[in-house]
């Protein structure tokens, strides 16, 4: 979409001109351009509610979506409803930073903005497994990517001995 300004005044190179026609083509140019993302919705960024759709992850975007307002559900059960930007997609490699309202006693399965229950599994030095309880801890920060069949915990706290993570005291609880 382009911005179609029609000047007062054709300017001729090699001529003097007077200084209010040279003000007359400025102001048309200004109040011109000056509207260009008020002319509508079109594909760049000069229109601004474009600025509410998630760009997909082949565009190169950071696929990190953002929870501050808890969860609801039960400690295994978590649901994060509202995330910013909208329109998540379970896809291999999106993020998703969630602040929990409980702290995990078992397996753990999240629901982020409807896309329904997924397992979630943290790395060990057994490599992948299931959540033990513990690991998503009531009010800490959780960072979670998306494998393509599950959520991983990127950053997991738990309790000395369940499944080998740091204690509850290095995740800043004590």
């Amino acid at each position: 979409m382009g911005v179609t300004v029609t000047l007062p005044y054709n300017l001729q190179n090699g001529t003097l001109e007077d200084a209010t026609q040279v003000m007359a083509d400025l102001n048309a140019l200004v109040a011109g351009l000056g509207n260009a993302a008020a002319a509508g919705v079109n594909s760049d960024i000069t229109s601004l509610s474009a600025l509410n759709t998630p760009i997909p992850l082949i565009a190169g975007r950071t696929p990190l979506y953002i929870n501050t307002a808890g969860s609801t559900g039960t400690a295994n059960a978590q649901v994060f409803a509202t995330l910013v930007p909208t329109g998540l997609a379970l896809t291999a490699g999106v993020m998703a930073l969630v602040t929990p309202s409980f702290t995990n006693t078992g397996a753990l399965q999240i629901n982020l903005n409807g896309t329904g229950l997924k397992n979630v599994f943290v790395q060990t030095v057994a490599g992948s497994q299931a959540c033990a309880g513990g690991e998503m801890v009531n009010a800490v920060p959780a960072l979670l990517e998306y494998d393509g069949t599950q959520w991983q915990l990127l950053n997991p706290c738990a309790a000395a001995g369940a499944n080998g993570f740091q204690s509850v005291t290095a995740c800043g609880l004590s």
